[in-house]
C-alpha cells in the first residue's frame, strides 16, 4: 500500500483501500443478440481492444463484419474495419475501413439498443429507437 493510498484510508475511515490495476480492462465484453422474423443480428466488442464483430444469420444471407468500437457518451459506433470470413457481400456494397459506420450500440441505463442507420443497411426493419438487445 503506498502512502496516497494509506493517506486516503486514514481520511475516508477505510480499513483498507485496494485499486485493482487494470480493472477497466476486466470489464466483460459488450454483446447485444437481436432475433427478428429475418434472423439473428450479434454485434459486440471488447473492452480491452476495443474490438469486435457484428453478424447477420437469415433469409437475407450471412454478413460478417470485423469493427472497431469509438466510443462518444453513451453510444458506442462500431467501425468496418474488414469483411470476416463467410461474408457474403453483395457487389454493390463499399465500405471503407475506419471510415463507415457498420452499426451503433446506446446504452439507455441498463438496456442497450441496436441501431442501423449507418453506412451498412440490411433488409431488416428497424423500430426507431433501435432493437432492444437481450
Amino acid at each position: 500500500m503506498n502512502i496516497r493510498t494509506k493517506l486516503a484510508a486514514a481520511v475516508f475511515g477505510l480499513a483498507a483501500l485496494s485499486i485493482t490495476p487494470g480493472a477497466y480492462s476486466q470489464t466483460p465484453p459488450v454483446k447485444c443478440k437481436v432475433t427478428t422474423p429475418s434472423g439473428v443480428l450479434v454485434a459486440g466488442f471488447d473492452y480491452s481492444t476495443m474490438t469486435g464483430t457484428v453478424t447477420a444469420d437469415g433469409a437475407v444471407g450471412t454478413r460478417r463484419f470485423n469493427v472497431k468500437s469509438v466510443p462518444s457518451s453513451a453510444t458506442y459506433m462500431l467501425m468496418f474495419q474488414a469483411y470476416g470470413s463467410g461474408d457474403q457481400k453483395p457487389a454493390s456494397e463499399s465500405l471503407k475501413a475506419g471510415k463507415s459506420i457498420v452499426a451503433r450500440l446506446v446504452s439507455y441505463g441498463d438496456v442497450m439498443h441496436l441501431f442501423l442507420d449507418g453506412d451498412y443497411h440490411p433488409a431488416v426493419q428497424a423500430p426507431m429507437d433501435g432493437f432492444v438487445c437481450q
